[in-house]
Formats: C-alpha cells, structure tokens, sequence
C-alpha cells in the first residue's frame, strides 16, 4: 500500500480538502480489495435485496446500491479496514495522533442508475469535527465516462454550498 505522503502533499490535502494518491493499492492489494468487497457486498445483498437504503425516497433508491458497516460482518472487510496504514494516512493528513473508523461504504454505481447530486457528506454524519476525513477508494476504473468523483476544493471548510 503506497501510503507515504510528501509535506506538498499534506499541505494540499489541509488547503483543498482532498488529495489523489494514484496506486494507492498494488495490483495484488487490488485484487484482493475486490475480491473481498464483492463477497461482502454480495452476502449483504442476498440477506437484505439489492435497494437496502431503507430510504422512501425512489429516485435516491436507484442512484446505487450501497451497503455500510461491511467491517461488522466480514472478516476480509474487518481486516483491509483496520489496516494500521490507512490509519496512519488520515492521521499524516490531519495532524491528529489517532483516527477511528466512522464506517466503510461500499457504493456500488450500476449502468443507467440515476445520477449522484452534488453534496456534502460530513454534514449528514452524527459527529463534528474539522480533522474527520474520507478515503474513496475505486475498486473500478473510475473515468468522466463512466461517472468518476469530482471535488470542489476548499469545501471542507464550510458546512454548505
């Protein structure tokens, strides 16, 4: 796992409110991420349906299918989450000695879904605090065609847009 950051880097990351790390995963980390992710997400959908939101809302229903807190039910998940790295990348990028894991989040972008709004996502969480950070690992190529993340920097700084 390349998790080594440049002080140019950190200083991005605190100015912009994100950071692109290319190959933050080996091709065997990868495939293994995959690997336990689409078991994971699997499990989950057998046990709950395909549109496990629990929201009313229908057009939300069909953005994606997301499944949270993979950790609490599979060993795999448990493991790549915990993984001391990725806590020692948010606590270099926020300049706190220790991080906890709010949940993971797997998001699953089928074709024809509605499109994701622009927004915010730590509003929406039950905590607060400026050093909470976010890693949005893609498992798949995420490209303009196929619908990749887009940032707005400096948002981090503010509760609304």
């Amino acid at each position: 796992m390349n998790t080594t950051l440049s002080n140019q880097q950190i200083s991005f990351y605190q100015q912009n409110g994100f950071l692109v790390i290319d190959q933050i995963l080996s091709k065997t980390e990868l495939a293994s991420w995959r690997e336990a992710v689409d078991e994971a997400v699997k499990q989950q959908i057998d046990q709950e349906g395909t549109h496990n939101q629990n929201r009313g809302e229908s057009y939300y229903k069909y953005v994606f299918i997301q499944c949270v807190n993979l950790w609490k039910k599979n060993e795999k998940i448990r493991h790549l989450a915990l993984d001391p790295r990725l806590g020692k990348l948010a606590t270099d990028l926020t300049g706190v000695n220790g991080m906890r894991l709010f949940h993971d989040h797997a998001l699953i972008k089928e074709p024809w879904a509605n499109p994701t709004n622009w927004h915010l996502d730590n509003p929406s969480d039950p905590y607060y605090t400026r050093q909470a950070t976010m890693f949005w690992l893609t498992l798949d190529d995420a490209t303009v065609q196929n619908g990749c993340l887009y940032f707005l920097p400096g948002t981090h700084q503010t509760s609304r847009f």
